[in-house]
């Protein structure tokens, strides 16, 4: 889609503009939240969209433009042919309308000196800059494969803390070798971490400079962007980066931990219809917790995510590789514990050593994940990397004196009163708005569900009744789509239990119940399962089976846990307490008849499977364990009856093999071969 404000190119789950934050609710031509806009100012040359024209194109007999990536702020990104070596490369042409501004043209150059300074394996490579014989500005780079991590979170939906851990420790590697170099990147968010998976692992690519700003401590350096200048996307900006203080590198911290809230949770910690309210939240609230919305991350992550977004940036990891380790010693399980009188994490024990990377008072080794770089824990499929510069002019300003400062405070104190009695006036209506188009918990980021989380404490007692009113039903109906499937047997999806996690997480809320609560327990226990992690499945089924002690689907299922956990004994008691339960259900009968038949206990099997068959006839894997059965009571020419009535049901039916075909149809032959069955 187009951005309605600056006209830039946002891809289309976006509800707010990656590079002017504006809305996608608010009417065209209002002023979007930029550094120029925040200063009274308003930019009279908005973005064009990219042209197709140059297509073909050779710039300076050496880089032929084969087709266009995208479009931000300050120029267009193309895929190109390096004509002299062959192979192919970024080349980013700055927007012909800002070649008369002489602050732009240094800026884009600013831009290829921070990135050019960089040489890091995480980082993107600059290859050349140049002014051609055209008259175009552009920059060579790196081209980029694989997935943008907002990509992959779209798809993917959450990650594991594991997968978390390792992009974030390659994206902490390239920004602390940006800090080593005094540039501070600025725009960090998932847009600009691109993912690609290979045989050997994850490789992670910090991008795009394009508003990096070069520290130069020197007294005679001019800088582009001067205190109260805002640059940034608003989701993901430091409270003294909402307020146009001097940042440095712990403002990119904060950022990152933004990145690893949205990734473990798949929500934003602050969000609005108003960007200028996401700028009051960064700077007067607390995220809400991050194990409120996703209740398998565990309390020590949740911990570090809430370490990096402290809102004094003395109170943060005072480096990207300390957050990196914080964090990895938090997924494996090393305790850090917190300053009693402080609150503040303590930092970590940090190795020296060859390649250790730049700290400013400390020498930092990456940490691995344990084994080394692991393989991809998600899939991923590749693809061009989505590249946005999200570069936005800020007007310069000089420090003020102390008066200055009270008098922006006073402003800022009766920005903050407005902003929030317009927001929260609308943000009800946001919320059944999303609702009535049926994005209860989806798209993530911009649901119904989101909006109401990170709202909820603002808004009134009469005002969550009414969201209730109106949401429950759709609510209960679409938790109920979800675990009918599972009761007929139907394939399950990591993305159905991360939905309903989220369903039972806001109906509890609304209107706290017993049987809510055993549902959201369910669905954790079952997204689990589906990862094969079943201790954690265990405690979540049994907690389950607590809050509601009537339901066969968790009693069932909690069975089926116990099996892989190799409790036989266990899974047996569950199962018959499934079919006491609901006589009538035929999986709790079939996994019954199978757990005896693996016991070497045939003539329960067989009490078991005949009441299956009673339920179902059909039931073409019931026929293969009655088979199996009868074989172990040495009834051979019963089981071949059995194998036989399984292969014809399974092939006239075309569901419910449950078996190979081909292995029962074997065994028919090898015992027709042995006993006169005809």
């Amino acid at each position: 889609m187009i951005c309605p404000s600056c006209k830039s190119f946002v891809e289309d789950y976006n509800r707010f503009c990656t590079e002017c934050g504006a809305s996608f609710n608010t009417p065209a031509g209002s002023a979007p939240f930029t550094g120029a806009a925040a200063s009274g100012r308003t930019n009279p040359t908005p973005p064009r969209p990219p042209s197709e024209s140059l297509i073909g194109v050779t710039l300076d007999g050496k880089y032929r433009i084969d087709g266009l990536i995208g479009a931000g702020g300050m120029g267009s990104v193309y895929r190109a042919t390096r004509l002299m070596i062959g192979d192919q490369v970024a080349l980013k042409l700055m927007r012909s309308e800002l070649l008369a501004d002489q602050h732009a043209v240094e800026r884009f150059r600013r831009e290829a000196q921070a990135a050019a300074r960089l040489k890091h394996p995480n980082a993107v490579a600059i290859y050349d800059f140049g002014v051609s014989a055209q008259g175009f500005i552009y920059i060579v780079m790196e081209l980029v494969d694989g997935q943008s991590l907002r990509q992959v979170i779209r798809q993917q939906g959450v990650l594991t803390a594991a997968a978390a851990a390792e992009i974030l420790r390659q994206s902490c590697a390239a920004l602390d070798e940006a800090h080593r170099q005094n540039i501070v990147h600025r725009d960090i968010k998932p847009d600009n971490m691109i993912v690609h998976a290979t045989n050997t692992g994850l490789t992670v690519k910090v991008l795009d400079f394009g508003i990096a700003k070069l520290r130069d401590l020197s007294p005679t350096a001019t800088n582009l962007t001067q205190t109260g200048g805002v640059v940034g996307t608003p989701h993901y900006m430091s409270p003294e980066q909402c307020v146009g203080e001097e940042i440095d590198h712990r403002s990119d911290i904060y950022s990152l931990g933004v990145v690893l809230y949205e990734s473990l949770t798949g929500t934003l910690p602050f969000n609005s219809p108003n960007p200028g309210a996401i700028v009051v939240q960064h700077v007067t609230q607390p995220p809400p917790p991050p194990r409120a919305i996703n209740l398998s991350i565990t309390p020590s992550v949740e911990a570090v995510i809430l370490h990096a977004m402290q809102k004094r940036r003395e109170e943060r990891p005072q480096t990207a590789g300390m957050l990196a380790q914080e964090f990895i010693n938090a997924v494996q399980g090393v305790p850090l514990v917190a300053n009693p009188t402080t609150g503040a994490m303590p930092q970590p024990q940090i190795p020296t050593g060859a390649g250790a990377a730049y700290a400013p008072t400390v020498q930092m080794q990456y940490p691995q994940m344990s084994g080394g770089t692991p393989a991809t824990p998600f899939p991923l499929a590749p693809a061009i990397g989505q590249w946005h510069s999200g570069l936005q002019a800020a007007a310069p300003k000089k420090s003020k004196a102390i008066p200055v400062l009270l008098a922006v405070a006073v402003v800022l104190l009766i920005a903050i009163g407005v902003v929030v009695f317009l927001t929260m006036t609308s943000v009800k209506s946001s919320i059944l708005n999303e609702a009535k188009k049926g994005n209860l918990v989806k798209p993530e980021g911009s649901s119904a569900y989101d909006l109401y989380f990170k709202n909820k404490s603002d808004l009134k007692d009469a005002d969550k009744t009414e969201i209730a009113n109106q949401v429950t039903s759709d609510l209960e109906r679409r938790g109920n789509e979800i675990m009918a499937q599972l009761k007929n047997d139907a394939n399950e999806s990591e993305a159905e239990w991360n939905e309903a996690i989220k369903i039972y997480t806001w109906l509890h809320d609304l209107k706290a119940s017993s049987s809510y609560e055993a549902r959201r327990y369910f669905s954790q226990a079952s997204l689990a399962f589906s990862r094969k992690d079943y201790t954690k499945a265990l405690s979540d089924y049994r907690s389950a089976v607590e809050k509601d002690g009537n339901w066969a689907l968790a009693a069932n299922r909690l069975g089926r846990t116990y099996v892989n956990l190799k409790d036989k004994e266990s899974a047996r008691q569950h199962y018959i307490r499934a079919t006491q339960l609901e006589p009538n259900w035929i999986y709790p009968w079939i996994n019954l008849g199978g757990l005896y038949v693996d016991l070497n206990e045939p003539y329960n099997a067989q009490e078991a499977l005949q009441r299956a068959l009673q339920i179902d006839p059909n039931k073409a894997s019931v026929h293969w364990m009655m088979g199996q059965t009868y074989e172990k009571m040495e009834r051979w020419c019963d089981a071949v009856n059995e194998y036989t009535t399984a292969v014809n049901n399974a092939y006239n039916s075309g569901k419910d093999p449950g078996f190979t075909v081909d292995r029962v149809k074997a065994r028919i032959e090898q015992l027709t071969s042995r006993y006169s069955c005809y």
